[in-house]
């Protein structure tokens, strides 16, 4: 990124930063935020930094954001299987048995979960009247079940159906079945 003028990047902290929002108010043109809004502990810490986000976004700039699914069968921090809508209690209870939870810290991670789904995600931007797009559900999705983008770590859980599903020309089924209950494993939007 040497080369390239007028790129500026910076690291904060995206639910307190007035002195940023102050600086530079209406002036970054892409804003991302990937696989950190599930460690805001809450929806309304959730909501605060989206807020934030679109005080610094310059007019037609774009947040994008990435971050676990929380009702895909499978917690990535802890690499645990978990089932849908699962409490933290629940979450706890299971990385315990899994032997997952061994320092404070992996306690302190756990505890700061913010459960996030598409449905609550696209609450919070109807709530604050931004428009989006789900990348999962318009692009990645698609293209994992119909064989143009390769399967990543995190549908491991799901390599063999596909697979299989690909191989009986089914696979519209499934990806329909997914797609109709938001059951994959992150959350991609443009917001």
């Amino acid at each position: 990124y040497k080369n390239i003028k007028n790129i500026q990047f910076f690291i904060e902290d995206g639910v307190t930063l007035p002195e940023l929002r102050q600086k530079f108010s209406h002036h970054f043109d892409v804003i991302t935020i990937k696989q950190v809004a599930e460690h805001l502990g809450d929806m309304d810490h959730f909501e605060t930094m989206l807020k934030s986000a679109s005080d610094v976004l310059a007019p037609g700039g774009v947040i994008f954001l990435e971050m676990p699914n929380y009702l895909f069968p499978f917690e990535p921090h802890c690499k645990i299987p978990i089932p849908p809508h699962a409490k933290k209690s629940t979450i706890r209870w299971i990385a315990r048995l899994f032997g997952r939870i061994k320092t404070e810290n992996d306690e302190r991670v756990l505890q700061s979960l913010n459960m996030i789904s598409s449905r609550r995600a696209e609450e919070v931007f109807h709530k604050l009247g931004f428009s989006y797009r789900n990348l999962m559900e318009e692009r990645k999705l698609r293209d994992i079940f119909f064989g143009t983008q390769k399967l990543s770590t995190r549908y491991r859980l799901f390599t063999i159906p596909i697979l299989i599903t690909r191989l009986l020309r089914v696979n519209h089924l499934l990806y329909w079945f997914l797609k109709k209950t938001d059951l994959y494993p992150s959350l991609s939007y443009f917001v």
